[in-house]
This record gives C-alpha cells, structure tokens and sequence, in this order.
C-alpha cells in the first residue's frame, strides 16, 4: 500500500492552499462583476448571448419559426388554463383580441410596488392583488397567459446601457386573423400604432419608426383604466427612443418549462440570480439573439469578449475545484491508510 511520505504530504498541503486561493480567487472575480445588480443582469445576458441578426431573420410566422426558437410545447399548469378559461373574451375570437383581453386582466392595479422574480403562479398573484411586478414580470405572466389560451408570443427587449439591468422587457403578440405580429407593452400599458391607419404595429415595425426608416408612430394608452408608464407623451417616446439601438429577440416563450424544472424551481427559493444560473445550465434559459446596428457594434463586442471570459472562469472554477477534491481526498486518506498500516490491519 503506497503511503505517501510526510515531505510530499506537506506539498500537497501547500498546493492544496494554492489551488484553493485560486479557486477562490476566480469566484471573487466573477462574483466583483455582478455588483451591482444590474451588472449581474449582464453577466446573465453574456452567458446566453447567440449572435446578431437582421430585422429580415425575425420576420417569421409562428408556423416557420426557426428549429432552435424554444417554443413552449409543455402544457400549461393548472392554475392558468383555469384563467385562461375564466371568460369569455378569453376563448371566443381572434388570437389578437384574446390577447388584449388577457392584458387587461393583469393591469387591475399598476402600482409599481417593485419587482417580484418569483415563480409564475406567485407572480401572477401579486401583480392582480397587490399592484406589484416589473416588466420582467408582467411579460412573462403574460406569455404564461397567452399560452395557455392557444396563443403565440415573442418577448423582446432593449437596453440603455450595453445589454446590462438597466431596458426594458414587452410582448409581442401573433395575430392569426391578420397574420402578422403585434406589439403590446403591458407594463407601460401602451400599444404602437400606425399614424394614419391606427393599426397596432409589430415590435419591428416601431422599431423602424424610432429609427426614422418608417413614419413616426403613435404611442397609444392600452387599457384606458390603468395607469400609463409617463404622463407626459414626450417622455415616452424619448424613453423608447434612448434604447432604439440595442434591441434583442430572447430566443424562446416556453415560461412553463423553465420554470417547472425541478432544479430552477428548487434553486429559484434561494434568488432569482441563483435561479437563472441553474436555468442557463438546465439548458431552459432562451438565448438572446442582438440586432446589431452600426452603433451597437462595440457594445456587442463587449458582451462577446465578456462571455469568452465567463467561459474561462467557469472552466478554470470547475478545473481548480477538482483539483481540491483530488489532492483534499489523498491527504485525507493517507493518514487513514497509515494507522491500518501501523496496527497492522
């Protein structure tokens, strides 16, 4: 039986501290990026980035969508096909009046009472009965929703800050009738319109409208009984406007399986962070695809270069680790095997 002798157990004891002070040392850095939070928002977004694409790939029906877009194909949970039944105007009609029904539904209180980052059902709770949720919340109550109901929706979102925590989150809504894509952001309680015909435009149509490719179009109250996200029009505008070069498409709306996996919903009890991270390595966090601008550029270079590093310390982490455990288990061990030795067993 090798036993190893007290020289070399001492070397290992020191390389043990070393890889453990570089274990740690890596954690502390991936750990200085996600402060504040709104930097741990970007180290998610980095982690689940999935290139760039042109407006042209996101013009697809829900019938062509792409092979790798996650679409929701588990069956809704109890407790929303039961809302998604509860009136009429939920199941009688076009996909697009449903839909705007169901937004009504969510929008009884609007009291800014801050982010929930719970499960769906709670979620769902909290925004009706309490005013509380951020446009996080609502988009995804809301795909839950519309799902349930047999509806198709895509989830965008656009940053101020270089795809970090601070932007925006809305829905888009597909209208079978019509056969196109319409946006509507519940959270600011607004629809997109077009200026002459009045018509509710799709996510890239506005797009185009905030970057001057298309005329200007009108930014509308939704549901005329809640509140809207500025008093002052302008302000509106000026807020879309701010984010109108860092818009991206998440690659997926199957809220049902992702938050019904055991792992997410097991570690979502210890934070959201947590929560996405175990979802990122469940494989049921959607990726996020960039449409890239002349001015988004060097952001979305930053974002690559962060991901390469992420992937570096991820590496390293689990390769320091194991390392631990190696040399950790044979200075455990060996002094076992030495006293079996000394007694003769």
């Amino acid at each position: 039986m090798l036993v190893i002798p007290p020289r070399q157990r001492m070397w290992l004891a020191q390389l043990l501290k070393l890889d453990l002070a570089l274990l740690l040392l890596v954690l502390v850095w991936v750990l200085s990026q996600a402060f504040p939070s709104s930097e741990a928002v970007r180290l998610r977004n980095a982690l689940v980035l999935d290139g760039v694409v042109s407006p042209a790939q996101l013009a697809w029906a829900p019938a062509q969508a792409p092979a790798d877009f996650r679409l929701e194909h588990a069956q809704p949970s109890a407790f929303f096909s039961t809302l998604a039944q509860a009136r009429p105007e939920y199941t009688t009609g076009g996909s697009w009046p449903r839909a705007q029904a169901l937004g009504r539904s969510l929008q009884v209180k609007l009291d800014d009472k801050g982010p929930i980052m719970k499960g769906l059902e709670e979620s769902y709770t909290r925004i009706v009965a309490q005013g509380e949720g951020y446009c996080g919340d609502f988009a995804d109550v809301f795909t839950a929703l519309a799902h349930a109901a047999g509806i198709v929706t895509r989830q965008w979102s656009f940053s101020f800050d270089g795809y970090g925590g601070h932007g925006h989150i809305f829905n888009e809504v597909w209208d079978d009738q019509a056969g196109k894509w319409r946006a509507i952001d519940l959270y600011n309680n607004y629809l997109f319109v077009d200026p002459d015909s009045g018509e509710a435009l799709s996510a890239l149509e506005f797009r185009a409208a905030l970057r001057g490719e298309r005329p200007m179009a009108r930014i509308v109250q939704f549901n005329p009984d809640a509140r809207v996200g500025f008093v002052i029009p302008e302000k509106a505008l000026a807020y879309y406007r701010n984010g109108m070069d860092q818009w991206y498409l998440w690659w997926g709306n199957d809220v049902f399986s992702a938050n019904g996996n055991p792992t997410v919903e097991a570690l979502g009890k210890i934070s959201r962070h947590v929560e996405q991270l175990a979802a990122i390595i469940e494989g049921v966090q959607p990726r996020m695809r960039i449409i890239e601008t002349p001015e988004s550029g060097a952001r979305i270079a930053h974002m690559e270069q962060l991901k390469g590093r992420l992937i570096l310390a991820a590496e390293a982490f689990c390769a320091l680790a194991a390392l631990a455990l190696v040399l950790g288990l044979l200075l455990l061990l060996q002094p076992m095997k030495a006293e079996r030795v000394a007694h003769g067993r």
